[in-house]
């Protein structure tokens, strides 16, 4: 991070939804870092375990933030200069069954929420979408093509992305948009690939999955963060999406024996003991030269690297976690 971005943050006051994932927790131990009051808001103050580390030096509140009277009393006991919304589900099924409930823990949230900060006038929120908005569009995906949503969450994802473009158009809130790529690191519950394999390894138990020949865009979490808070300090980025990925897409099978390797191969990887999901995209990354050219961002950490660095932590960490 520059200066002057150390700079923009330092002493402003910061609300983070979703404080309690793990991006919004990556994200709050930087701000706390650089000097920002952060404010975190989380559903369930028991499941905060990422946050003990920095418990001391942020202010808490829980709610549900689907509701407007909650994200109305958060956001005046905040009173944020800057929110980052990454609260959100983390159901990516496709099933027609979850399509409501998804929706309103995605879009629903990005309409209290904002409008809530709308009414305290909140001069400055960032939206988090999904590289998972395009859906099936074409790779490499840019900011500027037709999404395709192919899930519930896709869908809710691209409703909070449109709807909080239109309120910042209209209206004079700075709102920007980030779609992060697929993201890992440490601190990742175990039902994503990178940590389950992970999982796998440290109990020596082979892992089945599919082939592993589609090509995906994996992002380490500190590159992430990096990039959200250029978008969120930049005058730039008002009424923009920007994708954030590694801008290096990478066969699936070769991270699964990337992280194999990082564990130092203990376990066999049956690959195409598991059929792909029903309509999976063999392509499926995003173009980030924009995030490049109008914030000079770019990720930093090389994939193996970062896979090392994620396998570290697990295995001084000594645990593995299956809440969120």
């Amino acid at each position: 991070m520059s200066k002057s971005q150390r700079e923009w943050y330092a002493n402003k006051r910061v609300l983070i939804t979703g404080a309690d994932g793990f991006i919004g927790a990556h994200l709050v131990r930087v701000l706390v870092a650089r000097g920002a009051h952060v404010f975190a808001a989380v559903r369930n103050i028991s499941h905060t375990w990422r946050l003990d580390t920095v418990r001391s030096q942020i202010s808490m509140s829980e709610g549900d933030l689907t509701h407007i009277e909650d994200a109305r009393t958060i956001i005046e006991q905040s009173k944020p200069d800057i929110i980052f919304n990454s609260a959100s589900t983390t159901d990516t099924s496709r099933s027609l069954d979850v399509l409501e409930s998804v929706v309103e823990n995605t879009y629903g949230i990005l309409r209290a929420t904002l409008t809530a900060a709308r009414e305290k006038k909140c001069a400055r929120f960032i939206q988090f979408g999904s590289i998972e908005e395009y859906g099936l569009a074409k790779a490499p995906f840019t900011e500027d093509m037709r999404a395709l949503p192919m899930s519930p969450y896709s869908l809710g994802k691209l409703m909070a992305t449109e709807s909080a473009l239109l309120i910042g158009r209209i209206g004079d809130m700075h709102i920007s948009v980030v779609r992060p790529a697929a993201t890992f690191g440490p601190q990742q519950t175990f039902h994503m690939l990178i940590p389950s394999i992970i999982k796998a390894a440290l109990e020596k138990m082979d892992f089945d999955m599919n082939k592993g020949e589609q090509l995906r865009d994996f992002i380490f979490v500190d590159d992430l963060v990096a990039g959200v808070l250029a978008v969120g300090s930049s005058e730039k980025s008002r009424g923009e999406i920007f994708n954030l990925g590694s801008g290096k897409p990478t066969l699936v099978k070769d991270v699964a024996n990337m992280v194999n390797d990082a564990v130092g191969n203990p376990i066999t990887i049956n690959f195409g003991a598991q059929p792909y999901r029903e309509n999976d995209s063999m392509e499926f990354y995003m173009d980030s030269e924009k995030a490049r050219n109008v914030l000079g961002w770019e990720a930093k950490t090389e994939l193996r690297d970062a896979i090392q660095k994620t396998v570290l932590s697990y295995s001084s960490s000594g645990r593995m976690r299956t809440d969120e």
